[in-house]
C-alpha cells in the first residue's frame, strides 16, 4: 500500500545529498558561512512534511561534516511515517531521531548533553549503538496538551520570518477523532488519545500571547 503522506524514496534522498549539484547544498554552503557552531551543543531539526525531508537531511549532513561534536536530533511528524529500516542510514548524518511526540525526548537530550552523558533507550529517541545497531526507545513519553501552560516565545525574533507580520501558532488539541486519512502526516506522531483544549483555555492562550508579545495574528496548526 502506497504511503500518500510520504511518497518519496528515502534511498533516493540519501543518494542525492551525497553530491554537490543540488540547490540545497549550495544554499546551506553559503548559509553555514554566516554562522559559527563552535559553541553550539545541539541542533534540532523538525520535519513536518515530506518535501522538507531532503533539505533537512542535507542540512544535518553538512553541519555534522563541519562540526562533528554538535549533537543533531531530527524529529517532526514526518518521522512517524518512516519504517524502521530507514532510520539506520539517516543516523549516519545525525545522532538521534524522535519518531513520536518530541517534548520529553528533547528535554531528556538537553539534560544528557548538559550532564555529558550518553542517551539510552529510556530517553525517547532512536539512535545507533557502538556496533551500529538501531536502539529504539522503551517508553514513548507524551504530555497532556490540555494541561500545559502557554509556550514561551521570548527567544524568538518574529522579524526573522518571511511573513508580512508576526504569526503565532495555536494547537487546539492532539490526534484526530477521525484519523483515517492516508495522506495526512499531522497526527501520526501523536501517541495520546484524542485531546482538546477547552474554549476557555484557547481564549486565555490568545489573550496571554497578545499581552505578552503584542501579536494579534494566529494560525491554528491542528
Amino acid at each position: 500500500k502506497r504511503n500518500l503522506a510520504y511518497p518519496f524514496s528515502t534511498s533516493d534522498i540519501l543518494r542525492y545529498i551525497k553530491g554537490t549539484d543540488n540547490p540545497y547544498y549550495n544554499f546551506f554552503h553559503d548559509w553555514l558561512k554566516q554562522y559559527d557552531f563552535k559553541d553550539v551543543s545541539m541542533v534540532g531539526i523538525s520535519i513536518s512534511f515530506a518535501k522538507q525531508m531532503l533539505p533537512a537531511i542535507q542540512l544535518a549532513k553538512m553541519i555534522k561534516e563541519n562540526y562533528p561534536s554538535v549533537f543533531i536530533q531530527l524529529g517532526g511528524s514526518m518521522m512517524a511515517h518512516l519504517k524502521a529500516e530507514k532510520f539506520a542510514p539517516i543516523l549516519h548524518y545525525c545522532d538521534a531521531i524522535v519518531q513520536r511526540e518530541g517534548e520529553m525526548p528533547l528535554f531528556n537530550t538537553i539534560r544528557k548533553i548538559k550532564l555529558k552523558a550518553k542517551l539510552d533507550s529510556k530517553d525517547g529517541a532512536i539512535m545507533l549503538d557502538e556496533l551500529g545497531k538501531l536502539v529504539f526507545p522503551q517508553n514513548v513519553s507524551s504530555i497532556d496538551v490540555t494541561k500545559e501552560s502557554t509556550p514561551d516565545f521570548s527567544t524568538i525574533n518574529f522579524n526573522d520570518y518571511l511573513v508580512p507580520y508576526p504569526v503565532v501558532p495555536i494547537q487546539i488539541g492532539r490526534t484526530c477523532y477521525w484519523g483515517k486519512c492516508s495522506f495526512c502526516c499531522l497526527n501520526a506522531a501523536f501517541s495520546h488519545k484524542h485531546l482538546w483544549r477547552t474554549a476557555e483555555q484557547i481564549v486565555n492562550y490568545i489573550e496571554e500571547i497578545i499581552l505578552t508579545y503584542h501579536v494579534d495574528t494566529f494560525e491554528f496548526v491542528d
